[in-house]
């Protein structure tokens, strides 16, 4: 049973040879390749790289595609703080409060910021891995999506 099979059966309540196995090592692939992580949240290849390197180090049951919610908050005109040993974090949000985020244009996914870097990451992944991996995409829900529009203190006031 190859990892497609072993999560898709577990999904739907079918039998599997064992449970299903994954980590949320987005940053961790490159310390596996060498890549900086700006380079790696910012260029498509270089992320597909790190997972790639992840999923042959770890043989994980899914692979983790672009996971960074600082991405969604630049693409709303937030700005980005990078480090050189963490994720890239909201410096500072688009948005000084609930209503002047209500009037935040909606970005256009294809060519804002790096949402088509993220969008690139899930094509190579899909192209790579197809029916024997699956690819997981995590996007922020409705209590951390304001968050990066405002800034967590703005929100929770």
């Amino acid at each position: 049973m190859n990892a497609y099979q072993r999560v898709m059966n577990t999904l739907a309540g079918l039998p599997v040879d064992r449970l299903p196995v994954f980590a949320v090592l987005g940053a961790y692939g490159a310390n596996l390749t060498g890549a900086d992580l700006r380079t790696l949240f910012s260029d498509a290849a270089a992320y597909v790289a790190g997972q790639k390197a992840v999923q042959k180090a770890f043989g994980f049951d899914l692979v983790v595609s672009g996971l960074d919610f600082s991405a969604i908050a630049e693409a709303f005109g937030g700005v980005v703080a990078w480090s050189v040993d963490q994720a890239p974090n909201v410096k500072r949000p688009a948005a000084g409060d609930a209503a002047d985020a209500l009037r935040l244009p909606l970005p256009d996914i294809a060519c804002s910021a790096r949402l088509p870097v993220i969008l690139e990451i899930n094509r190579q992944l899909a192209d790579a891995y197809k029916t024997e991996v699956p690819i997981v995409s995590v996007l922020p829900g409705p209590c951390v999506f304001p968050a990066l529009l405002t800034g967590m203190e703005e929100w929770m006031e």
